[in-house]
């Protein structure tokens, strides 16, 4: 009732206003005054009569809608299309879905992160909020030991890793739900920020890839080595070390433990000897005959090539063999996120094959920008040491108002 008391008292104050300032807009004043009385009663008439009036809340949703809500009773499970073409949606209506999450209404909006309206059923005073979604971490075994008892530098050279700034496990699910896993190679400055793998270039055209499979979030991720390398030479020179293979594997037998894993992809030749070196062992020979693909590594056609030139004919070589990979793959994964026609990719990235990287892969709090495609973090210093041992973060262009 204090929604429709106050409704009521501003569409009053509303028709007053139109009143006063009638004699100001035209010499009419009886007309004038019918026709704003009209005009009230039509919408106090409104207001009183229709239970579902949708009103705004005031409550911004991302940069494009505003959330709007019914004064009636909703129904969990009900698709709603009761958003009202007003300046801030733009053009769109936005269909969105009730459902029921502890004892709250959410909405399920197309293409978005949840949203709630954080109240009881019971109540009629609606407000909503964001949920986010995040990595929560490593709290199940076996990973929990996995991240709490790792390889440091006795079995990662000091001088060909770069073990000061710690090791990076992994990025995707860990909770049996995986289809795919994906072996990258080592972290590099953005991951060492995030503390996920493939979160950069790399990360957004591997992301890319997968979703052609149909993958959107049914993958986990796990690289060659737990510390950036060092130096050109430091991943050969180390890739067949005892402490590294030992404890790598136990990644892949945990992962793979969980048997959901429908199909295998390497990226970079390191990741293809990781996985090789794997199926060589006792735990590894049972996996021998699931769908395997090696292809070239995301960024091979930028650190292969000296000019532009080179590197356009680089990325075309490469995105050929990512199309028979994914033919190959395609049939393999039974069970994807998204059905989905196979459409390949052409003589070069298009922006719509580079996907941000989804928000339930990063640890919470961590900005959406630092999921996208620019740029933020870069290795900064005089010579090599001091490059080492610096990385520097800059916030995107057009993020801060």
């Amino acid at each position: 009732m204090a929604d429709l008391r106050a409704g009521a008292t501003v569409l009053f104050v509303v028709f007053f206003i139109v009143l006063a300032t009638a004699p100001l807009r035209t010499g009419l004043f009886w007309p004038e005054v019918f026709a704003a009385f009209l005009e009230a009663f039509f919408f106090i008439a409104v207001f009183f009569a229709t239970p579902h009036l949708l009103k705004l809340r005031g409550e911004r949703y991302g940069r494009h809608a505003r959330l709007y809500r019914c004064d009636s009773a909703w129904r969990a499970g009900a698709t709603h299309h009761r958003v009202p073409r007003r300046r801030p949606l733009r053009s769109a209506l936005m269909a969105y879905k009730v459902v029921e999450r502890r004892g709250e209404l959410a909405l399920r909006l197309p293409g978005c992160d949840r949203v709630i309206l954080s109240s009881s059923f019971a109540s009629t005073d609606w407000s909503i909020a964001m949920l986010v979604d995040f990595d929560s971490g490593y709290g199940q075994q076996p990973f929990h030991d996995l991240c709490a008892d790792y390889p440091g530098p006795e079995a990662y050279d000091p001088h060909d890793f770069r073990v000061e700034w710690g090791p990076i496990f992994h990025r995707g699910r860990l909770d049996g739900s995986a289809r795919v896993l994906v072996i990258g190679q080592d972290p590099a400055q953005h991951e060492t920020i995030v503390r996920r793998i493939l979160i950069g270039t790399a990360g957004r055209r591997t992301q890319g890839f997968l979703t052609k499979l149909g993958i959107t979030q049914s993958y986990v991720m796990v690289n060659t080595f737990l510390y950036s390398v060092y130096g050109q030479s430091g991943g050969n020179k180390h890739k067949n070390e005892p402490g590294i293979v030992l404890y790598r594997n136990k990644w892949f037998k945990a992962v793979l433990g969980l048997g959901s894993i429908e199909a295998v992809v390497s990226l970079g030749s390191l990741a293809d000897d990781a996985w090789h070196a794997w199926l060589m062992t006792a735990d590894g020979a049972a996996y021998k005959a699931l769908a395997y693909q090696h292809i070239p590594h995301p960024t091979w056609p930028e650190s292969s090539a000296p000019d532009a030139a080179t590197q356009a004919a680089n990325t075309k070589v490469m995105l050929t063999k990512w199309n028979a990979a994914l033919t190959a793959l395609g049939p393999q994964i039974k069970h994807p996120d998204a059905a989905a026609a196979l459409v390949p990719y052409g003589d070069a990235f298009k922006l719509s094959e580079l996907v941000d990287i989804i928000a339930k892969d990063i640890p919470a709090g961590l900005p959406v920008w630092m999921r996208g495609d620019a740029p933020w973090a870069t290795r900064q210093g005089a010579d090599a040491a001091a490059k080492r041992r610096t990385i520097a973060i800059t916030v995107p262009d057009g993020v801060i108002p």
